[in-house]
């Protein structure tokens, strides 16, 4: 928002998009309660589905304060992100003996570009990338998985080492898990060791 100094008038661009704009943006600042503020925002999103409400915790001890909230609405309703994916992979009811169907209780995901974030808050569209652009397989003989930023630390210690045998597959959903897609991408390197 842009802030006259002079009157105090305030001017969020967001809301100026088009005249006949019916959504807007609204920030507000709350008290460091992650319980209080993470059930009242899940509150919110279920009374308002059109709405998109973010809560945003940086820290562990942010999450710790909002278990409660996690444990008995958020992780038997729809999603939720963090960078503790561990714990959330415990909530969910994703198998690792089976192809995970649709229904999953919660998507965990670490997407490693704007774009992949944008599609998750979207909910709809392209959800992953999963191909190494730099591969060429045929003479690929090594595949590492990864994700988040991790991807660009390693293809630019690719790129300074020269290795032209290795692909860089990012996996961004942990849950559902990509199991057919993982697998189809990795059937493009035939060469590949360790399948």
């Amino acid at each position: 928002m842009l802030v006259d100094q002079q009157t105090n008038n305030i001017y969020i661009p967001l809301n100026n998009i088009q005249p006949d704009q019916t959504a807007f943006l609204e920030i507000a600042n709350s008290i460091l309660s992650e319980e209080a503020v993470l059930g009242y925002e899940y509150g919110m999103s279920v009374e308002n589905p059109r709405n998109l409400i973010i809560w945003e915790a940086q820290f562990g001890d942010f999450f710790n304060g909002a278990q409660i909230i996690f444990d008995t609405f958020i992780s038997s309703g729809e999603e939720h992100s963090s960078c503790r994916l561990e714990r959330f992979l415990q909530l969910t009811d994703s198998k690792e003996n089976r192809v995970d169907a649709d229904n999953v209780n919660m998507q965990v995901c670490q997407p490693s570009t704007p774009a992949q974030y944008f599609h998750l808050l979207r909910r709809q569209g392209k959800v992953e990338d999963y191909c190494d652009p730099k591969a060429n397989s045929s003479r690929i003989n090594k595949i590492l998985i990864t994700s988040g930023k991790h991807y660009y630390s390693l293809t630019e210690k690719r790129k300074l080492m020269n290795i032209e045998d290795t692909a860089i597959i990012r996996v961004e959903c942990f849950c559902p898990f990509p199991t057919l897609e993982l697998r189809h991408e990795v059937s493009k390197f035939p060469k590949a060791k360790g399948k």
